[in-house]
């Protein structure tokens, strides 16, 4: 142990509204730019967690002290046969990780200290429906369930090898798992039109079918900026209750398992920095980057304690990428905020799972306490 992480290792301007020679040129080269921040809604211009973020870049170790005490570093092991990926780490409840891994199609299952588990993948005929997994989550009765970003299944798989993996059809698009919420209903993330008239649906898994679709994409926005580089929804649940949000929108929604909002708070985050107007016809790449990265997107949330979340932010790309992250209650009071941390890439009790800012591959986590409030 040490406390030095240095030294471990339907808007206006709706698709016919729009120069349709803009969106095409955006979309060359949108995948690349929204990658370089790092997260981003999986499929949704890439949340949260499915492109390689450069963790080592806007790190500033004395603003992580300030807050956190590295306690340990986990290195979570990697099959031989998978290629270098950037996997999307997903808490389990039973104590350790769940990994989705796109490029090699594979679900895998971690213990607390890193040792790889079980693995799930494609192949002997289950390549289509475990193909690119965007996500993972652990249900009731043990059973693992996945989602595929692009063709929109969710994919339950039996613990049991030998069972048959039996994909679920969704109807949606850029499809993320979020939160199992209670036995059968599962929130997750998706478009449900080319242009999203909702990004948040809770699925039955009693009835095989969306129940509630829910938390448009925001209203004061130009619809084609959103779509373009927009970063989808994200949400965290507690108890009988969960907090959403969207990335371009400094609002914080709460609502209960049914789907129903309860309230909604302003997200403390200053500056709050989004698009004004239309999408701008930019002649080259790094234009677009330069322009995206004045902006300020909202990457995740996490409910930590029943009065306290956890909101990370980021902007800039490569080596300019900065995280932060801002604590508030559940008024939308903040209670502290910091910049220039790795990325916080998940929350357990008192633990908080960073990405480690010092190591070259991406399968390296530190673990980190809070420190007393002074």
């Amino acid at each position: 142990m040490s406390e030095d992480i240095g030294q471990l290792a339907s808007n206006e301007g709706g698709p016919g509204r729009r120069n349709s020679y803009v969106l095409r040129f955006w979309s060359l080269g949108v995948y690349v730019v929204t990658a370089a921040l790092g997260c981003g809604d999986s499929g949704d211009d890439r949340d949260s967690r499915e492109s390689e973020p450069d963790a080592t870049s806007g790190v500033e170790l004395q603003a992580f002290h300030q807050m956190f005490t590295a306690v340990d570093t986990l290195v979570l092991e990697q099959p031989e046969n998978v290629a270098r990926s950037f996997p999307l780490l997903y808490m389990d409840p039973q104590g350790g990780f769940l990994i989705a891994d796109p490029p090699g199609n594979q679900v895998r299952v971690y213990s607390r200290t890193g040792e790889l588990e079980d693995v799930f993948e494609g192949g002997s005929g289950k390549a289509d429906s475990l193909r690119e997994p965007s996500s993972a989550a652990r249900l009731e009765n043990g059973d693992i369930i996945a989602a595929n970003a692009m063709s929109g299944r969710l994919v339950p798989i039996p613990i049991r090898h030998e069972e048959d993996v039996l994909p679920l059809e969704t109807s949606l698009g850029r499809l993320r798992l979020l939160q199992v919420l209670e036995e059968r209903k599962i929130l997750i993330a998706g478009r449900d039109a080319a242009y999203a008239r909702n990004l948040l649906h809770i699925w039955d898994l009693s009835r095989g079918e969306i129940v509630k679709s829910f938390l448009p994409p925001p209203q004061h926005l130009d619809s084609n900026v959103v779509e373009t580089i927009g970063r989808g929804a994200y949400a965290a649940s507690r108890g009988d209750r969960f907090a959403a949000m969207h990335g371009m929108s400094d609002t914080l929604f709460f609502f209960d398992h049914a789907g129903t909002q309860l309230s909604s708070v302003p997200i403390p985050v200053e500056p709050f920095l989004v698009p004004e107007g239309t999408l701008p016809n930019i002649g080259s790449m790094a234009e677009r980057q330069e322009w995206i990265d004045q902006f300020t997107f909202l990457i995740d949330v996490f409910w930590i304690a029943d009065d306290e979340l956890i909101l990370q932010w980021a902007s800039g790309s490569g080596d300019h990428s900065v995280y932060g992250l801002v604590g508030m209650d559940t008024t939308g009071r903040q209670i502290w905020s910091t910049a220039g941390t790795p990325l916080l890439r998940g929350v357990r009790d008192d633990e908080f799972f960073f990405q480690d800012p010092n190591s070259a591959v991406p399968n390296r986590v530190v673990v980190a306490i809070r420190k007393p409030s002074s």
